[in-house]
């Protein structure tokens, strides 16, 4: 029975060994790991090209990043930002707290309201397996109880909000300089391209 690899060459009696090698076993291999969605049916020259693409926009959206973060940290120099920034917050945190309040209240009237339906249909059914069900279903209601109460985040102080604010923009600048910096080194793409001119030099010619 072939493998997903050798289904490629019992499939195709005309498929080169070359063409086998640097369009099927390069991807499996883990070189091109980062085409693993894509369709397998890619010539190796579309491959080249996806992995070029791949570098470039992980370069794009890490720079992008950074520009963001350096630039949120440059504007917080401003004493006023700290403010209107605070009391964004504030005001978010406390619109999310009072919609989960709301989803919670809701969700709790129905749970109750179906308890209190399957308790009559559990105490009034002259059928055992009735009777069973009934209790499975409140056993579940039991189970998701932590649903019905409501996720309230805590507002934090000024000076809290500061400082864990400070630490996840630095965090944001270190992540993408150090992301930025393993894009530079990316092996990938080279090691494709290696694996072609070999097979190439030595299959091919």
């Amino acid at each position: 029975m072939p493998t997903d690899n050798t289904a490629m060459i019992d499939n195709d009696l005309d498929l080169s060994t070359a063409r086998w090698v640097t369009e099927q076993l390069a991807r499996s291999f883990g070189v091109c790991v980062a085409l693993r969605d894509d369709d397998w049916d890619l010539t190796e020259d579309e491959i080249e090209e996806r992995l070029k693409e791949i570098v470039n926009r992980d370069t794009n959206y890490h720079k992008g990043e950074l520009i963001t973060a350096r630039g949120a940290l440059e504007e917080l120099k401003r004493p006023k930002v700290w403010n209107e920034l605070y009391l964004s917050t504030v005001d978010e945190i406390e619109k999310r707290n009072r919609r989960n309040a709301k989803k919670a209240n809701a969700i709790k009237l129905r749970h109750q309201q179906v308890k209190e339906d399957l308790i009559k249909l559990r105490d009034n059914t002259k059928d055992e397996l009735t009777g069973k069900l009934a209790e499975f279903g409140l056993k579940q209601l039991k189970l998701v109880e932590s649903d019905t109460e409501p996720y309230i985040s805590v507002v934090p102080s000024f000076e809290k909000f500061k400082i864990d604010k400070l630490h996840s923009l630095n965090w944001d600048v270190d992540y993408h300089t150090k992301k930025l910096g393993e894009i530079g080194k990316e092996e990938r793409l080279s090691a494709y391209q290696r694996i072609r001119s070999e097979v190439g030099k030595i299959l091919v010619s």
